[in-house]
């Protein structure tokens, strides 16, 4: 299995665009054609919270009577767990992530 193929078997990164998970990968120095092996977990998980912030700003899909949503609070949370085991909080945004499902 490759890095990518770790990346988007994560929850809520399957439909992410590979131009943005390459330019991911670039940025923290890893080569996603290489297969996964344990030295890169780090590196890798960084690239998934990496890759969690930005899809927490992406909107929800909805074509005809297909909708897609995110679960932002458990793409946030995640993303809060990767980063703050590896010693980057510094890169936490913080958001006000309201499930407003019930407001209708």
């Amino acid at each position: 299995m490759t890095v990518i193929e770790v990346i988007k078997s994560h929850p809520g990164l399957a439909d992410v665009p590979d131009v943005q998970i390459n330019r991911i990968l670039i940025d923290r120095d890893v080569n996603g054609a290489d297969l996964y092996v344990k030295e890169l977990s780090v590196k890798t998980d960084l690239c998934i919270a990496d890759l969690l912030r930005s899809a927490l700003s992406q909107p929800d899909l909805t074509e005809s009577d297909l909708t897609i949503k995110r679960d932002r609070p458990g793409m946030y949370r995640e993303m809060v767990r990767i980063y703050t085991e590896n010693g980057e909080t510094d890169k936490i945004p913080s958001y006000n992530i309201n499930d407003a499902s019930d407001k209708w």
